[in-house]
């Protein structure tokens, strides 16, 4: 299922066979500096159910970012909910191939 789509560019939900393509971002340490660790890929496969789950429990959340030219995999991107100080908050998110 599409998301959204521009002239080079589309997002769609994450699905199972992402994970290693997710998991080149997400291993990188320079990607992940801001994280505790660079991700394991039972992290990185954790990490696409739990967008799958936020589908169906918040009706959004990262989707992945593909190359319309060659559906290469180059990004995840989307609104993520946060609690922030006990409150619910809105946080765009977003992780980039390097």
């Amino acid at each position: 299922m599409m998301i959204l789509k521009t002239d080079r560019l589309y997002l769609r939900k994450y699905r199972e066979e992402d994970i290693n393509s997710l998991h080149s971002i997400f291993s990188n340490e320079e990607t992940m500096q801001y994280y505790p660790a660079p991700f394991s890929f039972e992290q990185t496969r954790d990490w696409v159910k739990k967008n799958q789950k936020r589908y169906v429990v918040d009706g959004f959340g990262l989707w992945v970012v593909c190359l319309k030219e060659t559906d290469e995999f180059i990004a995840d991107c989307g609104l993520v909910k946060q609690i922030v100080d006990g409150e619910t908050e809105i946080e765009i998110g977003y992780h980039i191939k390097k």
